[in-house]
């Protein structure tokens, strides 16, 4: 339970995604674009509604209190104009995953930090990517753990 203005109400459940390897980040791109839709949430983390008999969508501060639900997979970013990031960790190896998500259409979405790539790729090799995640060199269960934890922390 929160407290909110001085009543109580209920925690919305939020989600964490961890999207692992390529192929991960790729579906929970797609993944991340359909929450997306399902909430009004455009490419840059705004939210809109559209506007009846209308193909130009506007925001309505009434239709967006009575609608909390996007809340349980966005998170606000309390910049003067309302920003939603998706609750969402990326990680690859390879560092043009992280590239592509950064130069792509959604860029303005996924916040940078909890996008995560390495400098070298495992070539789709179980073992070679078991030892880059053990090995002291790479830190990258540190740095996924890390990013995990402030992620639910912001929750």
């Amino acid at each position: 339970w929160r407290k909110k203005i001085g009543r109580v109400m209920p925690s919305n459940g939020e989600c964490i995604t961890l999207c692992i390897g390529q192929a991960g980040c790729n579906i929970g791109e797609d993944v991340w674009e359909l929450f997306c839709k399902e909430h009004n949430i455009e490419k840059n983390g705004r939210r809109t509604w559209p506007k009846a008999g209308s193909d130009e969508k506007t925001k309505s501060p009434v239709q967006e209190e009575e609608d909390n639900t996007f809340r349980s997979f966005f998170s606000d970013t309390h910049a003067a104009s309302p920003q939603y990031v998706p609750r969402a960790v990326f990680v690859d190896t390879d560092p043009s995953t992280r590239n592509e998500m950064l130069t792509g259409n959604k860029r303005d979405l996924f916040h940078p930090e909890s996008i995560l790539g390495y400098k070298q790729d495992c070539k789709n090799i179980f073992f070679e990517g078991r030892h880059m995640a053990s090995d002291a060199g790479f830190k990258i269960k540190e740095d996924v753990m890390d990013r995990i934890r402030l992620t639910v922390d912001l929750c």
